[in-house]
């Protein structure tokens, strides 16, 4: 009498790692590019929470430019771990987001941003790439507004 063997044989076993294979080939890129989105997302937000804090610290705070001695633009710094917005900043290790190169006053809001926006001309910092956690951002004082989004990729 022979004994019943219990188990797989090599070729069902192949079979099986062989699928396994293919499913996780499949997956990885569909994952990376949700991976990509989700970095993006929170870039975004935390442009917008950036740009709520200082427009709420700008006007609380009184800038009036004076012939003789014109401010033109303020410097908020925003840490978005910390939930503060500070004037005046150091830009050292900061590089500019949405800014087209033949004007430099010129900034696109970030729901005009994709997931490729990058910060300066360095493509492995794009918005999609990382979460930057410190941002800059540059207000023109005589309209008030937001001119400028910088991010810290030192």
């Amino acid at each position: 009498m022979r004994k019943r063997n219990k188990g797989f044989t090599l070729a069902e076993l192949l079979i099986v790692v062989a699928i396994i294979g293919v499913l996780v080939a499949i997956s990885i890129p569909i994952f990376s590019k949700l991976v990509e989105k989700a970095r993006f997302a929170t870039n975004v937000a935390n442009a917008r929470a950036a740009y709520a804090a200082v427009e709420a610290e700008h006007i609380t705070t009184e800038f009036t430019p004076d012939e003789l001695n014109p401010i033109r633009d303020t410097y908020y710094s925003y840490d978005t771990e910390a939930g503060k917005v500070k004037a005046g900043a150091d830009l050292n290790g900061y590089e500019g987001v949405g800014l087209r190169q033949d004007d430099p006053d010129f900034s696109y809001p970030p729901s005009s941003w994709t997931t490729s926006t990058r910060p300066g001309d360095h493509s492995d910092w794009a918005l999609g790439k990382r979460v930057y956690k410190k941002w800059i951002l540059v207000v023109n004082n005589s309209a008030g507004t937001v001119r400028q989004y910088l991010v810290y990729t030192g």
